[in-house]
């Protein structure tokens, strides 16, 4: 997974107004784990959301999340590649189960 995390449009004018000199913005696990649990509710009530995780072996999955305790949501740890998937995203995912 990769070690950087993208802002919204609107995320990285705020994040460019207030540290205008720094070029990475580091952001500790918990307010990391707050801002991607932020955005998915923004997602999740407008549109649903896609998530799909870089797995070790290659294989391709698509979680998707259409609602804060959504049906599609509740299996996801029973799933073959749930042990696959990084610390960060299982935190996600059971928060938005």
């Amino acid at each position: 997974m990769s070690a950087h995390l993208y802002f919204t449009k609107r995320g990285t004018e705020i994040v460019n107004g207030v540290f205008r000199l720094e070029k990475e913005v580091p952001l500790n696990a918990e307010h990391e784990q707050k801002y991607l649990q932020n955005i998915l509710t923004e997602r999740t009530e407008r549109f649903g959301a896609t998530i799909i995780p870089k797995l070790e072996n290659g294989a391709h999955v698509a979680i998707r999340i259409t609602a804060k305790g959504g049906a599609q949501m509740a299996d996801w740890k029973s799933s073959p590649v749930a042990a696959q998937i990084s610390p960060r995203l299982k935190a996600l995912l059971t928060w938005a189960s």
